[in-house]
């Protein structure tokens, strides 16, 4: 038994099949599938997964382990093998001998003496920093999957003070503040996620940043300012898919609080356009369902 969804390639669309407890994502560069109640807590996640860097048709390394924490199945396979930046691996092997071979090393004090200020000329280099940064941020990403949040808490603070007020520290306070908000550390989390959005540094994680200080602004009985992150998050949503969902989340807030006419029309509104997947009608539907009821 085959179950298919639909998902953003670029500008083409692209199937996801469904399968035994099994998604098989290959081509995809939409994040919205966060959303997608048919993939979430399955025993497989086959996952599309490029490259380091951002890709405007497939997901890259951040894209793919943030869809895979985001929907929680019990094992993830990354489709496409990661290019991994020359410089990094270089480093990985060095460091790897050096253990190996640690005792031979320190009788050897000039070839010692070589490496470190080989080492200190590449870690002077901004690009070569840059690189070391994006690479910390992998790992932190990659503990904080495994279920391993202390260790992936202790390395995002770390790249906050060492590269404070640069792009990878910023990213970093993202992190730290989903990690408070699923901790239910209200308060931090609202601080780490409003500095992000208020910085900007990477496009792609405003809308789930938003989304989060939303769902904080409504247990605050903050009902404008939850509807204000999200209308923060629709302008930030790259996609039309993605606005579509965000704008379906603010008719289920105006339901909450009573004002179905407001929830109404947003659904309407979104329910009349073209294109919609079969998410989008299933959110839009069960809304209609529950106002009309």
């Amino acid at each position: 038994f085959f179950e298919t969804i639909s998902v953003k390639h670029g500008r083409t669309n692209s199937v996801v099949y469904i399968f035994e407890e099994t998604a098989y994502i290959s081509d995809c560069s939409d994040l919205s599938i966060i959303y997608a109640k048919e993939l979430k807590n399955l025993k497989y996640l086959i996952l599309d997964c490029l490259k380091f860097k951002k890709h405007p048709t497939h997901f890259n390394l951040e894209e793919a382990l943030y869809a895979h924490h985001m929907l929680k199945p019990k094992k993830e396979l990354f489709r496409k093998e990661i290019k991994r930046d020359p410089f990094l691996e270089t480093m990985d092997k060095a460091e790897a001998h050096f253990e190996q071979h640690r005792s031979s090393y320190m009788k050897v004090g000039l070839a010692a003496i070589a490496v470190l200020l080989l080492l200190k000329f590449y870690l002077n280099n901004n690009a070569m920093i840059k690189a070391s940064s994006s690479a910390a941020i992998g790992q932190a990403l990659v503990a904080l999957n495994k279920g391993d949040v202390q260790n992936a808490k202790f390395q995002f603070e770390t790249l906050m003070n060492d590269h404070e007020g640069s792009e990878t520290a910023q990213i970093a306070g993202f992190y730290l503040g989903k990690i408070a908000y699923e901790a239910g550390n209200n308060e931090k989390a609202q601080d780490y996620l409003s500095q992000y959005v208020k910085r900007k540094p990477v496009d792609i994680l405003i809308p789930p940043a938003t989304l989060m200080l939303a769902n904080i602004a409504i247990k605050s009985n903050n009902y404008q300012s939850a509807l204000s992150y999200l209308d923060e998050g629709i302008a930030a949503s790259p996609d039309e898919h993605r606005k579509r969902l965000f704008n379906l989340e603010k008719a289920k807030i105006s339901l909450q609080y009573g004002n179905i006419s407001d929830a109404r029309s947003i659904v309407n509104k979104v329910y009349g356009e073209d294109n919609l997947n079969s998410m989008e009608k299933q959110i839009a539907e069960e809304l209609l369902g529950a106002m009309s009821g």
